[in-house]
């Protein structure tokens, strides 16, 4: 009983957790010039439900079926997104497998791929930092300063 109560608390906070990476990315994009939104999320075993708007009111929420029918309404469900996801993931592992970064946040867009072969620069710049230091010291007894 004891590892069940566990995994619970662990998915109520995986579940916490992930509902506040949405907020933030809802409060983010609604503060965009003309981008009004609202996010649902309703948990049907506990019965809890949980909404974010970009405004207090917002004038087209009760026009919801008819703005989804309009031509331009994009409505996306799971299996939309999943070859998306997918795709991205793919391209994480394999650079990962390849030892390189590769930036997929646009997909379709130009990948920046970054090479992990470049020399150490925070250990140079401490080595180079120490070196200017001794000299300044030097030069400093020098001039009798």
């Amino acid at each position: 009983m004891a590892i069940r109560k566990a995994t619970n608390k662990a998915h109520n906070k995986k579940l916490r957790r992930r509902r506040d990476g949405l907020s933030t990315k809802c409060f983010e994009y609604g503060e965009l010039d003309g981008a009004e939104l609202a996010l649902f999320i309703y948990y049907p075993k506990r019965g809890d439900f949980y909404s974010y708007m970009s405004k207090q009111t917002l004038s087209w929420l009760q026009d919801v079926p008819t703005i989804t029918s309009h031509s331009k309404a994009r409505i996306e469900y799971p299996d939309d997104l999943r070859a998306r996801v997918e795709d991205a993931r793919r391209k994480m592992r394999a650079a990962k497998d390849a030892d390189v970064s590769v930036d997929v946040d646009a997909p379709g867009t130009h990948q920046h791929v970054l090479s992990t072969g470049f020399p150490d620069f925070k250990c140079n710049l401490t080595m180079l930092t120490k070196r200017l230091r001794s000299r300044a010291t030097i030069g400093a007894g020098r001039f009798g300063i």
